[in-house]
């Protein structure tokens, strides 16, 4: 009835490029972009976003699109402020934290919380925020990745120092960068 009255509506090709790349429409991206090669550069920050947002919800597959379609992978967002890793390491996504650091994340972006990627790490793996999450391997794609090992605190068995500073992780996850992984 609505469509009948109106005329077709006019959507910008930022839009659209935003609505293809959050449909995972990689065809569709792609052809907008050639079109736009600015895109997506010239997104506003709300749009830029959506990728930490899509990493917070677990759309591995939309995150790896935008990546590769060249989102700006340092952008922060989601509930708590963070980079798609650090929603990806939060969430125990040991693949997805692997693929961002392939594509140039960093372990020291930050969060909303004023910590970075070993913060989450350090976090998630004490509380286990989803079901089955792989914070060892995050561990270990952090490491490969330039994150430092820890270091034991001698007369305090709990806690480790990671790059000069006081951290607790779970006991596996403490094993792999203290380097004692078997």
């Amino acid at each position: 009835l609505l469509r009948g009255q109106t005329s077709e509506i006019d959507i910008s090709d930022e839009e659209r490029f935003v609505a293809a790349c959050a449909c995972g429409d990689e065809a569709e991206a792609r052809a907008i972009q050639a079109r736009r090669p600015d895109l997506p550069a010239s997104l506003s920050p709300a749009q830029l976003r959506l990728l930490p947002d899509m990493a917070a919800a677990g759309a591995d597959d939309v995150v790896r699109l935008m990546v590769t379609l060249g989102w700006p992978i340092a952008v922060r967002g989601g509930d708590w402020d963070g980079s798609a890793l650090n929603h990806a390491v939060f969430r125990g996504n040991a693949g997805l934290t692997r693929f961002l650091l392939q594509h140039g994340a960093e372990w020291t972006e930050q969060h909303g919380f004023g910590d970075n990627a070993c913060g989450s790490l350090s976090w998630a793996s004490l509380n286990e925020p989803v079901e089955g999450g792989d914070w060892v391997g995050c561990a270990r794609a952090l490491r490969d990745h330039g994150m430092p090992g820890a270091t034991e605190i001698p007369d305090d068995p709990e806690w480790v120092m990671v790059a000069g500073i006081r951290k607790r992780f779970s006991d596996e996850v403490s094993e792999v960068l203290l380097g004692r992984e078997a």
